[in-house]
């Protein structure tokens, strides 16, 4: 093994804090109304995320590529996009709730 194990933890939150901006960068799409920009766009963040991830994995964990790392950083994501997915949504159903309101009285 190249390197103790105890920077493991360290090499884990590092990827999972990378992954949450990755995801919070796909979030931008959402803003963005031109129906080829987004698949433009897309293209472009899978290649700047796939980037991130292996300079990430080559300077914390010296290039080793293991089964927990890459999954640890696609989890991120995909849990990043369901949690402000539901977010979003609840915090429309506030805002428009409180306007219907707003207009019934």
């Amino acid at each position: 093994m190249l390197y103790p194990t105890l920077s493991q933890p360290i090499v884990f939150l590092c990827l999972a804090a990378a992954g949450l901006v990755c995801g919070l960068l796909f979030e931008i799409k959402r803003f963005i109304s031109s129906f080829w920009f987004k698949h433009i766009f897309d293209f472009f963040m899978v290649i700047f995320s796939a980037g991130i991830f292996f300079v990430l994995n080559l300077h914390l964990n010296y290039g080793q590529f293991r089964f927990w790392t890459i999954f640890t950083f696609v989890l991120v994501i995909i849990l990043e996009r369901v949690i402000f997915a539901f977010f979003a949504k609840k915090w429309y159903s506030f805002s428009h709730g409180r306007q219907k309101k707003a207009k019934n009285n």
